[in-house]
Formats: C-alpha cells, structure tokens, sequence
C-alpha cells in the first residue's frame, strides 16, 4: 500500500516506498486453508466420514494448526504495518542504493539462503503438527490413529513447505527484475528490496568484508531468532561497520 507525508518545507506530499510483508501473505496462506477445513469438516460428515477416520483427523489438525499460524501472522502484520512509516520517516534510518552488479551478486546469494530457511521453518511446523496430533489422541481417548494423523500432518506441513519455496522464487524473481534496489537500516527494523524484516528482541550485528561486504542481523533468540544479511554497496563500509558497533 502506497503511503505518503508532507515532505519538509514544502506542502506537498511526497510518497514512500511501497514496502511488503510475508505477514500479509502468511495470513492469506493460513485463512484459506482454514476456511477449506472448515467447510470440509460439516461436508465430510455429512457424506458419512467417521469421527475417527484420516478425513475427519486432517480437517481438525487443519483446522487448530492454520488457525494458530493465522493469529501469529495477523499480530506480527499489525505490528509491522506501525513500524514501517516510522522507520521511512526517522531521519536516523539509514538508506543505501546498490549497484546492479552488487545486486545481482547479493540475489543469488539470498536465493540459496532462503531455501535453507525454509527448510528449517518445514522442521520446526512438522514438529507442532506431530504434538498437536498427540493432544487430540489423548483427547480422544485413543479413538484417533496416530499414524494417520501425523502422516496427514505432514501433507498439511508439505503444502505449507511448498508455499514458502514458492514464495522464495517468487522474491528471486521479483529481485531479477530489477538492476538495482534500495535498503532501509534503523533500531526497528530493516527494509530490503521492498521487504521489511523486524529487529524485535535482543540482536547482534556484524560487519563481514567480502565482495559485497556484508551486515549480518542475529535477530531474537532460541526458535524465534533469525538471521538477516544485507549487503553493503561499494564506498560504505565504514558506516556499515559504524552501524555494526552501534547496533550490537
């Protein structure tokens, strides 16, 4: 969404950035499977599903596993949809244009990255899908198969692991299409290539020389951290490094 404020000195409004979530799309993600399970739970009853067949377990894990993935994502979008216009707006953030070598060099770097995430993320969720299953065993009282439930929480995982590659070569390809790109560097957050990337809790950063050099943002800690790096465009190293002691 296109946001705008006066600019200074003068009394016209000059637009910012248009700058994106993977909040936005994560709650669109979670709300539609959440909508399909509800519909198909009362659909497969009505076809005559039992209460204990690997249906009727795939709608319920559906159902309780989107509906916490959405209620995540919905309170991570209201916050960053605050902290975006601050951060545009603070004369302290810093704004560095790249080169379109330098960024074409960073796009492929970020591309393998990613899918390294993403696959830690497929980890992590399977995890919940498997307790979750449990919890509705015991709740049962054994009338759930284990086994189905948790291969069919693993489906449920797999589409969730499919979205997010998605979602990664889409944002390779979005980067390809263009020859340069803009970052936003402040205490709240991190905006890169039109993204915006949180700084809540605790973070260490760190100044790497290299070909580009690099900031590297450790973000959080335990299984909610993350780790952020964004490259530094030729003649800005020493304010990458001052920001590095700054920041840590």
């Amino acid at each position: 969404m296109l946001q705008k404020h006066r600019s200074e000195g003068t009394g016209h409004e000059r637009p910012l950035p248009r700058v994106r979530t993977s909040y936005t799309y994560m709650m669109r993600g979670a709300a539609l499977v959440l909508a399909l399970c509800v519909i198909g739970l009362p659909v497969n009853f009505a076809l005559g599903g039992a209460s204990d067949s690997g249906v009727t377990t795939l709608l319920i894990v559906g159902e309780m596993f989107s509906l916490l993935f959405l209620v995540i994502a919905a309170l991570f979008h209201r916050s960053a949809k605050k902290a975006i216009p601050r951060m545009l707006k603070d004369p302290l953030t810093a704004h560095w244009t790249y080169s379109p070598t330098d960024w074409q060099r960073f796009t492929t770097q970020a591309w393998r990255r990613s899918i390294h995430h993403t696959l830690i993320t497929m980890g992590i969720f399977w995890g919940l899908a498997v307790v979750i299953v449990l919890i509705l065993f015991a709740m049962a009282q054994g009338a759930i198969n284990i086994a189905a439930g948790i291969a069919i929480g693993t489906g449920v995982v797999a589409s969730l692991g499919l979205l997010l590659f998605l979602l990664d070569a889409l944002t390779l390809w979005a980067r390809r299409r263009h020859t340069t790109s803009d970052v936003y560097l402040n205490w709240e957050g991190v905006i890169l290539s039109g993204w915006y990337y949180p700084m809540r809790g605790p973070k260490k950063v760190t100044y790497t020389e290299g070909n580009p050099s690099m900031l590297h943002y450790n973000v959080g800690s335990g299984r909610s951290s993350y780790k952020l790096a964004v490259p530094v465009p030729h003649g800005r190293e020493a304010e990458a490094q001052h920001l590095a002691k700054r920041s840590s």
